[in-house]
């Protein structure tokens, strides 16, 4: 069993090196569950989302403010402070992890948390094209609008 993150399943800037190692983990995970299968061993990934956990307030300092990239780290501080106005307990993570080990139908997946689901499924109906164009100069209105449009939440 391995815990990434619903990051490992979406890339948000600037979780750069986060994303990635958690994308490296996911596909890890997925090759040693193809391997271990002939043996009847279960491989599963918990993927929490946003968890209250002392690294949510870690990740949360202040930007390099010159940095061109600011914008991004903002928009992420704005992302997670709405989600940290009612995170998702540790006990869930737990919670995952007890039903994976003990299910009779076991997933290789088990996303986390109670946005998850709309980050996931909101990813999924958004073209490559689309998840680029996250990229551009912003306002604050239209970054709102396009997470309610994709992942039904407010930012």
């Amino acid at each position: 069993m391995n815990v990434t993150s619903v990051a490992g399943r979406l890339a948000i800037s600037p979780q750069y090196a986060y994303a990635a190692s958690k994308f490296a983990l996911e596909a890890a995970t997925e090759i040693l569950a193809q391997e271990v299968r002939r043996f009847n061993i279960r491989v599963a990934i918990i993927e929490p989302g946003v968890i209250l956990t002392p690294m949510l307030t870690k990740g949360m300092r202040q930007p390099d403010l010159k940095s061109p990239y600011v914008d991004f780290t903002l928009r992420l501080h704005r992302a997670f402070a709405k989600r940290l106005e009612a995170p998702s307990q540790p006990e869930v993570v737990a919670a995952a992890i007890h039903q994976a080990l003990e299910t009779d139908q076991p997933k290789l997946r088990y996303p986390v948390g109670e946005e998850v689901h709309h980050w996931i499924t909101g990813r999924q109906s958004v073209t490559d094209e689309e998840w680029i164009d996250f990229g551009d100069e912003l306002t604050d209105q239209d970054l709102a609008a396009r997470y309610r449009k994709y992942f039904a939440m407010e930012i």
